[in-house]
């Protein structure tokens, strides 16, 4: 019996008094339809807020005709982000069924991190999650589904990779980036690249299609194993802006902004829609200047008032059915441990709060809005890797209280000036996920 289940024997639901209750909304026993509304209005009342500071930032102020928003949807195929889909499909066709004036545009994009060499095939292989996708695709119609490869990071302007390690552009894209995460320090490192090339991928994917938002699936458990991995892994300063809604900063560096394209650039794609004639600014409609100020893409996350636990059962109605759809990936807390060296930091934390969404799940949402009202810090410089605010003074400290010194004993202060030069590109975070 899972965590929200009741036994067969079950009460009548204690809201609609009409059915068995056979799930429980933290103590309180319902049907599987009271459970899936309250599902649903905490997601739409989420959703609500997105679009009033949306259309408040765009300058929209009740019109008469207004846009439909445009809003792109971050798949996983995990259980969140299916959880989410569905969630978004079914209230988007309700609302094409009620008042159409009032329906948004769903698109749905998918990052393939298979990095085999059938990636590299010239016509589009039927790989995997290819095939997964078209059964996304018959499952909800009414949203438009899309894969990206995780090589189109190779393309993308978003990032300075001369503070990466060196790439072998003779190799094929999928043996590149292979190459360039095998060649980081840790699981923990390759973990946390891989994540943030997956993070600058869904923001130029936004940005490339004139999103008005970005949604992301984390529930109120992922967001909190997100503050407390970022901390631990010397993000504290990017943790509001990673957890917290609303204006997300969009990481295009300086040179790559103003930089023709490169030769190798394929028409029409990310590199083209950004580093050509100019792309609008989705909060502001002005057009991409060459500096960093004001570029911001908005980012929510409506599970954010539901547990993970809460999801899974959501996905495990009759109803709803999401349990054959859904993949799990390796880093699942469920999963067993041969050895703790190749267990990452975000795996530790899965871990830890999968023990406690058992029984202290108040600690878990106490976390979530203790972040959530820390200040977003923006400065005028930004890390090459991440995108994120340079905080030196922060990162010297940090490196000061654990002792950090050079090879050959010298103090950071002491370290050659081409090392100095070259690590005030990065935040410490991205410093210690590529350097070690």
């Amino acid at each position: 019996m899972s965590d929200g289940e009741l036994p067969c024997a079950s009460p009548p639901c204690r809201r609609c008094k009409s059915y068995p209750a056979t799930l429980k909304v933290r103590l309180e026993p319902v049907c599987e339809s009271c459970y899936g509304q309250y599902i649903t209005q905490k997601v739409v009342k989420r959703m609500v807020t997105a679009l009033k500071e949306v259309r408040a930032a765009a300058g929209i102020d009740r019109p008469q005709a207004p846009p439909p928003p445009r809003y792109l949807v971050a798949l996983s195929f995990g259980a969140s982000s299916t959880g989410l889909l569905h969630i978004l499909h079914e209230n988007l066709r309700s609302l094409r069924e009620r008042n159409p004036r009032v329906a948004y545009d769903l698109t749905a994009i998918h990052i393939d991190t298979d990095l085999s060499d059938h990636g590299d095939a010239a016509e589009p292989p039927d790989t995997p999650a290819s095939r997964l996708l078209r059964t996304y695709q018959s499952r909800f119609p009414l949203a438009s589904l899309e894969i990206v490869p995780l090589t189109a990071i190779l393309d993308a302007p978003t990032m300075d990779w001369s503070a990466m390690p060196p790439r072998d552009s003779s190799l094929p894209p999928a043996a590149q980036v292979r190459k360039l995460l095998q060649a980081l320090p840790s699981v923990t490192s390759r973990v946390d690249v891989l994540r943030i090339f997956v993070r600058h991928l869904l923001l130029a994917t936004a940005v490339e299609k004139n999103c008005d938002a970005l949604m992301l699936g984390s529930t109120t458990t992922a967001l909190a194993e997100l503050t407390l991995g970022a901390a631990a892994k010397g993000r504290g300063l990017a943790v509001p802006w990673l957890v917290a809604d609303g204006p997300f900063p969009f990481p295009v560096p300086v040179a790559a902004a103003a930089a023709p394209l490169p030769s190798d650039a394929a028409p029409g794609g990310v590199v083209e829609e950004i580093a050509a004639a100019g792309v609008a600014n989705l909060n502001t409609g002005n057009t991409r200047s060459t500096n960093n100020e004001g570029r911001t893409v908005p980012v929510y996350y409506p599970l954010r008032d539901v547990f993970r636990r809460e999801l899974l059962a959501y996905n495990g109605m009759k109803e709803v059915a999401l349990t054959d759809l859904v993949v799990e990936g390796e880093s699942s807390a469920t999963a067993t441990v041969v050895s703790h060296k190749e267990l990452s930091i975000e795996a530790v934390m899965a871990r830890y709060f999968a023990e406690v969404e058992e029984n202290q799940s108040n600690v878990i949402a106490n976390v979530v809005r203790t972040t959530e009202k820390l200040m977003k810090v923006r400065g005028d410089q930004s890390c090459s890797v991440c995108g994120m605010t340079l905080d030196e003074q922060g990162d010297a400290r940090w490196k000061g209280e654990i002792g950090e010194i050079g090879e050959n004993g010298e103090s950071h202060e002491r370290i050659s000036q081409e090392t100095s030069t070259s690590a005030r590109k990065l935040c410490y975070g991205c410093e210690r996920s590529i350097r070690g």
